[in-house]
């Protein structure tokens, strides 16, 4: 990446910046008397530039690199050298590592200030551990690397920021530790050094839970509160969503507001924010893959209400939309028949037009390379696209390409690219003083990051930022204030998405209130909260007796927080048994089992136990995760303690887990299922059947 542009000038200062940087670096050997290495390529790398780590410096052993074993493991590339290189990752990579060793690259800096480097790794392992200094003197904590599942499955880390000065340095990366189930310290694809902006941490800490699962749904700030939209609730398999919900920063908590109209995912989204109308252009309806659709509308924050519009020309899925000058824009994306062609169309029209219904669509200037999922953002009256991916569902693959659109010249100017190629950021871009902030997405291979670039637009340069507090793709993203809320998305690891909320801070920013602030929405009534176990739930059929196996999804009947507590009023599972529940019933274990299970949530069965005696509760449980825990109360009270929801080999594969002995009276008694604490996926686990016997 360079923010230089391409002419006689440019050239020169690069080649000055060069020949210096080498004068430098030949002053420091002479001064110092040590044998030090020197770049590769007889220049050093320069921030923002990918560094191949396969091009680390010369001098051999003990001066440019530490390998524990000789010889070239992989074979290729640099033969005479000791470190393993092999193909992989974006042509070669450095393979077969472990701990102790590493690898010495020469940076040029040109000017003081705040660095991270970012690491593209691979290891199916978790607990590797590496880390980064300069010239030994300014080293970064230990980065532990993700367990990515496989050699060829790459994700990207990035180092604590560091403050270094102007003038030429060694970067050394040091591997510190291996995984832990596999001798390894991780394959290195790349690595870049590049800028970063703003706080040097958010001070990350847990917020109000999301009231819904959402990834690649759709997030907006107006009149200083955060709106979400639909999304899909789950990743294996997909389910969608097409509940409204918006945060409220003063009073910390959600309201509910409905449902949506229009398409659950991949809309182009604008917010007009002289009016706070938010503007949901074409997009895929229901389930995975979905269906792309032409529909158009305009959803009025002040009322909570709302309206369907002209029709795009075509049915189009995965583009962006922006306003800018009281006209609505619309770009690329993909259509239905064949997911894997980008489109680069361009179609625009006038909101008087459009929300009167007089007017049509007409077609501008298409965007330079067609592609989908890339973000979007409008500063000083142009519209930026930024990164997103090509082949929407086969080749996936990333962009980091970013153009600008002039709307008076009706023009297209190429800039600098992208220093983490990404998509999948459409809800996680915002403004912050001029800049273009976006947070999380999709890199290679499908994977989640917690990547937060920042592009000046009056510099054309990136930064990277401190990241997010976890690997999130089609997360939204926002900042409020001097609040940085990040809410739900796909972790790229659990299979269903998060509700988890985190709030960071982002000092030294206010946001002014609006000049004339619309009414709130109306307030939709939320559902009551839990209230204490009585006789009021009735059991589904007839109570359960000793030794019956009781389905999870047979749960008594009398609603929300009578029979059960679910932290949202949609069945996320999408199955129509028990229809009207909020409880998210989906298609597994026997036949169906209870998913989507956040801690606070319960579920009631009425039991009927012949005679008094000692008892135990087994319940066939499943999660990806180990940290899922529930207990079980019988007549309000906790009679078995703590029972721990193990990891299992999947979602769909079950283990039964006994609790301790208890004691009951005969009698017909309410049993109510506690869920005491999620996994790190955010879930409890799935609930297949529970059963009562005697101890």
């Amino acid at each position: 990446m360079s923010s230089f542009n391409s002419g006689g000038n440019s050239r020169r200062r690069l080649l000055g910046a060069a020949t210096s940087a080498l004068e430098i670096l030949e002053s420091r050997r002479l001064l110092s008397g040590a044998v030090v290495s020197s770049p590769f390529h007889g220049v050093p790398f320069t921030p923002g530039q990918l560094i191949q780590a396969e091009d680390f410096d010369l001098g051999g052993e003990d001066v440019a690199y530490h390998d524990t074993t000789p010889g070239n493991a992989g074979g290729s590339y640099r033969p005479s050298e000791s470190v393993d290189i092999e193909a992989g990752g974006t042509g070669l990579v450095v393979g077969s590592t472990v701990k102790g060793e590493w690898l010495n690259y020469t940076v040029s800096i040109p000017s003081s200030g705040i660095y991270t480097v970012e690491a593209r790794v691979a290891i199916p392992s978790a607990g590797a551990g590496i880390h980064f200094s300069f010239d030994g003197l300014i080293n970064s904590p230990t980065v532990v690397l993700p367990n990515t599942k496989a050699w060829d499955q790459w994700q990207t880390v990035t180092s604590a920021p560091m403050n270094l000065s102007a003038g030429v340095h060694v970067l050394r990366v040091s591997l510190d530790n291996n995984a832990n189930t596999i001798k390894s310290a991780g394959n290195y694809d790349w690595f870049i050094v590049s800028p970063t902006d703003g706080p040097s941490s958010f001070n990350w800490a847990q917020g109000v839970q999301s009231p819904a699962r959402r990834f690649e749904g759709y997030g907006r700030v107006v009149n200083g509160k955060l709106y979400a939209f639909g999304g899909y609730t789950s990743i294996t398999p997909f389910g969608v969503g097409n509940t409204v919900d918006v945060f409220n920063p003063t009073t910390n908590k959600w309201t509910h507001l409905g449902t949506m109209p229009a398409p659950e995912t991949h809309s182009g989204v604008a917010v007009d924010d002289s009016t706070g109308d938010v503007y949901f252009v074409g997009g895929l309806r229901g389930n995975y893959p979905g269906v792309a659709t032409s529909d158009v509308y305009r959803y009025d924050t002040a009322t909570n209400r709302w309206t369907q519009l002209p029709s795009l020309p075509f049915a189009m899925a995965a583009g962006n939309a922006q306003i800018v000058n009281g006209v609505l824009h619309y770009f690329g994306g993909i259509e239905s028949s064949s997911r894997d062609i980008d489109y680069s169309n361009h179609y625009e029209i006038s909101l008087s037009n459009l929300n009167s219904g007089s007017g049509q669509w007409t077609t501008a200037a298409p965007m330079p390379t067609p592609r989908d999922h890339f973000t979007s953002a409008v500063v000083n009256g142009k519209i930026y696209l930024m990164g997103g991916e090509i082949g929407h569902d086969a080749l996936h693959e990333q962009q980091s390409e970013t153009d600008v659109y002039n709307p008076t010249t009706d023009s297209w100017t190429r800039l600098a690219d992208m220093p983490v190629p990404k998509s999948h950021d459409e809800s996680g871009t915002f403004i912050v003083n001029g800049k273009i902030v976006l947070a999380g997405g999709q890199v290679d291979d499908f994977q989640s990051t917690n990547n937060i670039s920042e592009y000046d637009p009056t510099a054309n340069q990136w930064y990277i930022l401190p990241p997010l507090p976890n690997t999130l793709a089609g997360t939204i993203a926002q900042k409020i204030g001097s609040k940085f809320y990040v809410v739900s998305g796909y972790d790229g690891r659990s299979g269903i998405a998060t509700m988890q909320t985190w709030v960071g801070n982002w000092p030294g920013t206010t946001t002014p209130p609006p000049s004339n602030p619309p009414p709130p929405p109306p307030v939709i009534k939320q559902p009551p909260p839990p209230v204490p176990i009585s006789t009021s739930p009735t059991p589904f059929k007839a109570p359960f007796t000793v030794g019956q196996t009781i389905q999870a999804e047979d749960f008594n009947n009398g609603g929300e927080g009578v029979a059960y507590h679910d932290n949202d009023s949609v069945n996320h599972g999408g199955s129509l048994y028990r229809a009207g529940t909020g409880v998210d019933i989906e298609h597994g274990g026997t036949g169906l089992d209870v998913g989507y299970v956040g801690a606070g949530e319960w579920l009631t069965y009425t039991v009927n136990i012949a005679q008094a005696g000692n008892y135990r509760i087994q319940s066939s449980v499943s999660n990806t995760m180990t940290g899922g825990a529930f207990h079980v109360e019988f007549g309000g009270v906790n009679k078995t303690g703590s029972i721990a929801v193990p990891k299992t080999a999947g979602w769909n594969s079950y283990q039964t887990v006994t609790s301790q002995s208890f004691s009951l009276s005969a009698g017909t008694i309410v049993m109510r299922v506690y869920m005491d604490k999620a996994a790190a996926n955010m879930a409890v686990g799935n609930f297949d059947w529970l059963k009562l016997i005697s101890a």
